[in-house]
């Protein structure tokens, strides 16, 4: 009996002090709100701008709310308009919500709005996102 008493000590000894800790989630119960949408900083998807519903319709971790870069390579500009103007006075397919990036609540229509936030934004970079630090896509 004591033999097991120090088997188990040595294992709990062994988890603690040579096993390394796991890095979980960020701790989304505290913190800043920069925008004040109820969503705080580390896990929030657009940091300066309200986004209550935190849309991210394509999927990088950056919410609509800022993302107006459509195609992906880091920068607003000239290809991201091209495509909003396509879409300019549409409904929004559901393959391509991410075209629908202001204001909230989002209105399902590429409009004034969206080509606003589009043009506040013009030759710099999506975001920022509090989940993406760091990235590509949404620095």
């Amino acid at each position: 009996m004591r033999s097991i008493g120090i088997l188990l000590g040595l294992s709990l000894l062994f988890v603690v002090f040579v096993v390394p800790a796991q890095a979980g989630p960020p701790d989304c119960c505290c913190g800043t709100d920069t925008d004040g949408d109820t969503h705080f900083d580390l896990c929030d998807n657009c940091l300066l701008v309200a986004n209550p519903d935190q849309t991210d319709s394509d999927g990088d971790g950056c919410g609509n709310r800022c993302d107006p870069d459509f195609n992906q390579d880091g920068v607003v500009g000239a290809a991201d308009f091209a495509v909003l103007a396509v879409n300019y006075g549409s409904a929004v397919p559901p393959a391509a919500a991410y075209l629908d990036i202001g204001p909230d609540p989002l209105d399902g229509i590429v409009g004034a709005a969206d080509f606003s936030k589009y043009a506040s934004t013009f030759g710099g970079v999506p975001g920022p996102s509090g989940t993406t630090a760091g990235t590509t896509a949404c620095p």
